[in-house]
């Protein structure tokens, strides 16, 4: 009974992180959605300011939630590392 409820709190989490890093990638598939169909109306029309301050934003907020993901994942390994420790100590001493 006690090993179905920690397999069962395992998998809630697993799920739950996912949920929890899946607003960002969402967020980025839109602005890449956006900025796409920005640049394609750009090619047709009168460049206004404004429009390029849009594309400007949509560039930004991609570039940000890539570095964020990018973030996660140094310290991610990071902490890996750190967990499994360093397999060539005796080497270099």
């Amino acid at each position: 009974m006690w090993e179905q409820k920690l397999k069962a709190t395992k998998k809630s989490l697993k799920e739950w992180l996912r949920k929890l890093h899946n607003p960002i990638t969402q967020q980025r598939k839109i602005d890449v959605q956006q900025l796409e169909t920005l640049q394609i109306g750009m090619e047709g029309l009168h460049i206004t300011p404004e429009i390029l301050n849009k594309e400007a934003t949509y560039q930004r907020n991609i570039h940000q939630s890539f570095r964020r993901e990018e973030e996660h994942w140094r310290l991610k390994s990071r902490s890996l590392w750190l967990k499994a420790g360093d397999q060539n100590t005796s080497f270099f001493h």
